[in-house]
């Protein structure tokens, strides 16, 4: 072979080469950016939203109010309770102003984590309660004076517009913060309220409820509840 044809036959292989190198690089680069590739580092990942903790929030251990309202000792359904004072879920009481003919139950088809919630169902008539609250009190609370509380629940209720969680500092219920209200009848909602604890709090009370007139054959359900510390 000539020089000449040699120069152009080596030409030839370096552009074949250069050509095949450049399309190697180009599946490897689509490869890294197709969701479909499992070797893909970028894929997306889904996250609970009812278990979501950011970055300023330190888990307070509540364990022994019975979050997740997985244990009843005392039986697994209350009709009527007493106001104040009939335990139903373990450390979990229900509290009302006015007429509420009940039932607090253990519930095992609608939860948000474990396997049980919590449950409260309004009688079909005879109901003329302006509020009630379903709590528990936490004991540790003095630790907490000064600082930022955060609490954190799953709700599902029957009707829009009057479920709540709230956190209250004072045995006699006065200083209180409450979230907003669930805004979707038959959904679960995730719900966060924050409490700057007072420096004379007496009492931490963890609540769900409701905050205006409650009516027959209304039904409210809370799972899934977490206390935070809050920096800022």
């Amino acid at each position: 072979m000539g020089l000449k044809k040699m120069k152009k036959y080596l030409l030839g292989m370096g552009v074949v080469v250069l050509f095949f190198s450049l399309c190697t690089g180009c599946a490897r680069e689509m490869s890294r950016s197709n969701p479909l590739d499992p070797s893909n580092t970028l894929t997306s990942t889904s996250t609970s939203t009812t278990s979501t903790t950011t970055a300023n929030e330190t888990a307070i251990d509540i364990s022994v109010n019975n979050p997740d309202f997985e244990t009843w000792s005392g039986g697994t359904s209350f009709t009527n309770p007493s106001s104040d004072s009939t335990y139903t879920a373990d450390t979990w009481r229900l509290a009302w102003t006015g007429s509420l003919p009940c039932v607090v139950s253990r519930e095992g088809t609608l939860k948000s984590s474990g396997s049980y919630s919590g449950k409260i169902t309004t009688a079909s008539s005879g109901v003329s309660a302006s509020n009630f609250g379903y709590y528990t009190v936490y004991a540790g609370y003095a630790a907490y004076k000064g600082k930022t509380v955060r609490m954190k629940a799953d709700v599902y209720c029957s009707v829009a517009n009057k479920a709540s969680i709230v956190l209250v500092p004072y045995s006699d219920r006065h200083g209180f913060e409450r979230s907003a209200y669930v805004a979707l009848a038959n959904t679960w909602t995730p719900l966060s309220v924050d409490l700057l604890m007072p420096s004379d709090a007496n009492n931490l009370q963890i609540h769900f409820g409701c905050g205006v007139a409650v009516s027959n054959n209304e039904i409210y359900i809370i799972d899934n509840i977490r206390l935070y510390e809050v920096t800022p």
